[in-house]
């Protein structure tokens, strides 16, 4: 293995230890059975993959306040489908910002179908534009998923 290589894995094993320190072991590959129900959160009606996405992200940023299942606010939104999340960081915005980079960076893994913070709307391959919604996203970041 070549330096640059051993570089990026040394990186990344403390990455991966960081997570797990921070997510109390909470591994992002479990398999819920049954339906989503997220463990830390108690989320109910949410997908699997929703529900794993609430209690590893939730957990990696310290959110105390996850919102899921709901009526939704737009036409077309994911919360009625039990497949969007709303984590709460109200004020943070170095938290806000940080949590949708690490989500953008992770949209394949998660499935994630986009994401709003801040007055702002990603997409897998549009990237970044302003969102015109009814709500601008400053006190939470919303991430909708395929599944």
């Amino acid at each position: 293995m070549n330096k640059e290589a051993a570089d990026r894995q040394r990186e990344f094993d403390e990455n991966q230890a960081a997570i797990n320190n921070s997510t109390g072991g909470i591994d992002p590959r479990f398999t819920y059975g049954g339906g989503g129900v997220s463990r830390k959160y108690g989320l109910k009606h949410v997908t699997p993959n929703t529900a794993r996405a609430a209690d590893y992200f939730g957990s990696k940023y310290a959110i105390k306040n996850i919102g899921g299942y709901g009526p939704g606010s737009v036409p077309g939104s994911e919360h009625p489908k039990g497949r969007a999340l709303d984590y709460m960081t109200y004020s943070n915005k170095a938290k806000g910002n940080s949590l949708a980079n690490d989500i953008m960076r992770n949209y394949k893994k998660w499935n994630v179908k986009y994401i709003i913070w801040n007055h702002y709307i990603w997409h897998p391959g549009r990237g970044w534009h302003k969102y015109n919604g009814p709500k601008p996203h400053t006190d939470h970041v919303h991430v909708s998923f395929n599944k």
